[in-house]
Parts: structure tokens; sequence; C-alpha cells
């Protein structure tokens, strides 16, 4: 009876790789995180002066404030029926004849009642 090495010999190279890490990779890796920061604290900074926020861009790069189902939920990366039940209970849709809008700010300051 043959012993089947091939799932430990796999887990162990996998393993010594991720203890390897290349140092130039983890250099970047750690640049990328300080210009993502930067980036950050630029538009916190620039939302304070102007006193509005910078709103979510659509997939057609347009900055909305209302939104429809469809694209707020493609915007936060959510199914629909997560988003729809999340703007509801943020008292965030505004219905119109059979429209209906989200509004984004409100749904955002809603959203980061849920922030661990």
């Amino acid at each position: 009876m043959a012993r089947n090495y091939y799932r430990t010999d796999y887990r162990d190279d996998f393993v010594n790789r991720q203890l390897q890490e290349d140092p130039q990779t983890s250099a970047i890796r750690h640049d990328m995180r300080e210009v993502r920061e930067m980036q950050q604290r630029q538009q916190a900074l620039q939302e304070k002066q102007t006193g509005e926020a910078a709103y979510p861009k659509t997939s057609k790069g347009k900055k909305r404030i209302y939104v429809r189902y469809d694209e707020g939920a493609e915007l936060y990366s959510m199914c629909k029926h997560s988003f729809m039940k999340l703007a509801a209970d943020a008292h965030a849709v505004y219905k119109i004849n059979r429209l209906s809008l989200v509004n984004t700010k409100i749904f955002e300051d809603y959203l980061e009642t849920y922030r661990i």
C-alpha cells in the first residue's frame, strides 16, 4: 500500500514559500500601503475643507449622490437584495412612481454603524 505524499509535500512547499518572502516584494507592499494611507488622509482633509464628502463613482465614472439598486449593489460590491435591505434600513430610499433611488450619503453614514 503506497502512501500519498503529494498533499503534505505541497503543503510544506507552500508554507516554505510564505516564510521565505522576497524582501523586495514586502517593501513594495509596504510602500503601496503608505501611498494608500496618504491618499485617504488627503481625501479626508479635502472633505473637511470643502465640507462635502467625495461621492462614490459609478461604473461610468460619474460621481453620483442618488443611485438605483443595481448601480448601488455594484458600487458597494454586494448583491442587490442585501443593498435593498440595507438602504431601506438606513431610510435612504426615495420612491418616485416606480423608480427607487438611494441616497449614497445617508447609506454610507448608516454603513459606518456596522464598522468593527
